[in-house]
């Protein structure tokens, strides 16, 4: 089996079986359930709880009502499916927000080296609202100064973490970013914990010629991270540096002496699962 998916393809919406389903009554039911679940997933001892629950009978306007521009920073409402209306949500976690916020400090401080920390635009996590599809990333950026008749709907970068359960998830949510923006998308980067082994994928997709000559998407870069015990050094499987090109992140060729690709080297990648490890929850392995 191709090691972007996990077997369970079949699954509504990339979820696993534990997810659990709900059907919207109102707000206050929906904050009751988040709370719930919230709840189980943060005392989880097993590291095999569903990170996602979802809710269905989710009109656009609720969804437009409650799901829009949210203030509340207990979860992600990950997407959004005008169709089945659908909504799918992703709850936060330290090891999450860990993830992705440290991936953020390296790569402002790379391009801070550039003089261009400032000319990079953090979206954060909006949503993008796609034809049946509204999806919301981790983090996700693109230049403030985009070429002429280059569309302001997507970023050139999305960052995507998730858990050994949503590996399968992960891997479609990097697919759809990139042929869904039609190749806007540049860099699609997945970063896959596996909470109770404290092991750590991280991955660079991106849009590649086939065979009979359209793209599609592929891993182009991965790396596995472990720490056996808390003592130990963080090891690393792949020490080539995950590179994202210049031009792919900034929308125009590298310019004079100081611009250049952002590599992130062997000790960027083995800092972000360090800081993982160190707000992993204690499972007693």
């Amino acid at each position: 089996m191709s090691p972007e998916t996990d077997g369970n393809e079949h699954l509504p919406f990339g979820v696993t079986e534990n997810t659990t389903f709900y059907h919207w009554k109102d707000n206050d039911y929906f904050l009751s359930i988040r709370d719930a679940e919230t709840l189980k997933y943060m005392t989880d001892q097993s590291g095999c709880a569903s990170q996602y629950f979802v809710f269905l009978n989710v009109s656009n306007e609720i969804f437009n009502l409650y799901f829009t521009d949210t203030n509340d920073y207990q979860f992600n409402a990950d997407s959004y499916y005008l169709n089945e209306e659908a909504i799918v949500i992703k709850m936060i976690s330290p090891m999450h927000e860990t993830a992705h916020s440290t991936f953020f400090s390296i790569l402002v401080t790379k391009l801070s080296d550039m003089k261009l920390d400032r000319k990079l635009q953090s979206l954060a996590a909006s949503v993008t609202k796609a034809n049946n599809r509204h999806k919301e990333p981790d983090q996700s950026y693109r230049p403030f100064r985009l070429p002429k008749g280059r569309s302001h709907k997507w970023p050139s970068l999305t960052v995507e973490v998730g858990f050994s359960e949503s590996r399968t998830k992960l891997a479609n949510d990097a697919r759809w970013w990139l042929t869904e923006s039609a190749g806007d998308v540049k860099d699609v980067i997945t970063i896959y914990i596996r909470k109770v082994t404290k092991e750590i994928t991280i991955e660079n997709w991106n849009l590649v010629p086939g065979p009979n000559g359209p793209m599609f998407p592929r891993v182009t870069y991965r790396t596995v991270l472990s720490q056996k015990r808390d003592s130990d050094d963080v090891k690393i499987s792949n020490e080539v540096p995950m590179t994202i090109p210049f031009e792919n992140l900034f929308l125009r060729p590298a310019e004079g002496p100081i611009e250049r690709d952002v590599k992130f080297e062997k000790d960027d990648l083995k800092h972000i699962a360090d800081c993982v490890c160190q707000v992993a929850p204690d499972y007693g392995t």
